[in-house]
């Protein structure tokens, strides 16, 4: 089976990245036979935590990474301080570190804990052309119990099963 590839690139605009020289770093996260190159911070891989898909990411230190690449015959020098100080890193430098993690060459990186980054609210983090609602919660996180009342801050919700169990007309 050939690999599949995802390049993600969800740059927190609240402060967050501050912490980071150049924005938020990305890192690399395999799953099966996917592999996930991605923006470290935040909540965009709180996820894949609570799905035990993975325990720990691979962190990017860019310049560390370019130096390598050189030495290694796979960039030239002149692009260095390009890559290393632009706003644009998904394009100059994400899809770059994925080409050479699959081609299997040495890229330095430290190992971190999915544990110790941001864990996603409980929340409804998405609505589809339905009107389904994509949440961030399991049904434990929120005692979801078929034709069991909860409390939000908006008011009382039924809980179903099933979607075809909501009566017509209901929310």
């Amino acid at each position: 089976d050939d690999p599949g590839i995802i390049l993600v690139n969800v740059a927190p605009r609240h402060g967050k990245a501050k912490k980071w020289e150049n924005g938020t770093p990305f890192g690399h996260i395999q799953y099966q036979n996917t592999h996930i190159f991605t923006t470290v911070d935040g909540a965009t891989l709180s996820l894949i935590h609570k799905y035990g898909l993975s325990e720990t990411i691979e962190v990017y230190d860019i310049p560390e990474v370019l130096d390598a690449m050189i030495k290694q015959g796979e960039l030239k020098e002149h692009l260095r301080a390009p890559i290393t100080n632009t706003q644009f890193r998904s394009f100059e430098f994400l899809p770059r570190v994925a080409n050479w993690y699959m081609q299997k060459l040495a890229i330095p990186h430290e190992l971190h804990k999915l544990s110790d980054f941001l864990k996603a609210p409980l929340a409804v983090w998405y609505i589809d052309n339905f009107g389904n609602c994509k949440t961030t919660a399991w049904a434990g996180d929120i005692d979801h119990k078929a034709l069991h009342k909860i409390t939000t801050r908006w008011g009382d919700l039924m809980c179903y099963e099933r979607l075809k169990d909501v009566p017509n007309g209901e929310p």
